[in-house]
C-alpha cells in the first residue's frame, strides 16, 4: 500500500471513530465501533472483487453491500450501528473500497492508543521462550510508558539478535546488521 492510501486510511479511521479518540477512557465505545466495523468487513470480504471492479456502477455496489450487511450483520445483531454502513457507502462512492482493510487496521491503532497501548513487532532468528518474551515486554512497557502488545515473528535471516518495530520507530539489534556495518567499515576506502 502506498503512502497516500495509508494516509487516507488513517483519515477515514479517525472520522469513523469520531471525536472520542481524543478523550481518555473512551476505549469501550471505540472497541464497540471497531468490532462493528470488523463485522462489516468480514461480511463483505467475499464481495471485494465486485466492490472494487470499475465496471460495476456504484449504485449496484451500494445495493449489494446493503443486502449483504442487512442479511449477515444487521439481521444477526439489531444493536449494530449504521455508522459502518455509511462508511461503506462513502468508500464505494469514492472508489476507495480497497482501503477497507487498512481502515480497520488504522482503527485498531487508534483504539489501542486511546487505551494506552501500542503494538510492537519483534523479529528474532529463533523462537523466543515465554520468559524471555515476558522480560522483553516488561522492558518495552517501561521504555514506552505504555502497555505494549508484542507480536513475535521468526526471521532466520537475522542470524541472531532482534529487530523491533514500534509504530514508526525501528530498532535493528540483529547480528545481520552488525555484520553489515562491520563489512562497510572494513571495505571503506582509506582517505
Amino acid at each position: 500500500m502506498n503512502l497516500t492510501d495509508r494516509m487516507l486510511a488513517r483519515r477515514y479511521a479517525k472520522a469513523y471513530m469520531g471525536p472520542e479518540i481524543r478523550v481518555s477512557g473512551s476505549g469501550n465505545s471505540m472497541q464497540g465501533r471497531l468490532a462493528c466495523l470488523e463485522k462489516y468487513r468480514q461480511a463483505l470480504s467475499g464481495a471485494m472483487e465486485i466492490m472494487t471492479c470499475p465496471l460495476v456502477p456504484w449504485g449496484e455496489k451500494v445495493a449489494l453491500a446493503r443486502q449483504i450487511l442487512e442479511k449477515d450483520v444487521v439481521g444477526a445483531d439489531l444493536n449494530v450501528s449504521q455508522r459502518p454502513l455509511l462508511l461503506m457507502e462513502l468508500l464505494i462512492k469514492g472508489k476507495r473500497f480497497h482501503l477497507l482493510d487498512a481502515i480497520v487496521e488504522e482503527s485498531k491503532v487508534l483504539v489501542e492508543a486511546c487505551m494506552g497501548q501500542v503494538r510492537a513487532r519483534v523479529c528474532s532468528a529463533i523462537p523466543m521462550g515465554k520468559s524471555v518474551l515476558a522480560r522483553l515486554k516488561t522492558e518495552l512497557d517501561r521504555i514506552t510508558g505504555k502497555d505494549v502488545i508484542v507480536s513475535m515473528e521468526v526471521t532466520p535471516e537475522l542470524i541472531g539478535g532482534l529487530d523491533i518495530k514500534i509504530g514508526d520507530w525501528v530498532g535493528d539489534f540483529s547480528l545481520k546488521s552488525k555484520l553489515g556495518n562491520l563489512k562497510k567499515e572494513l571495505f571503506k576506502p582509506a582517505i
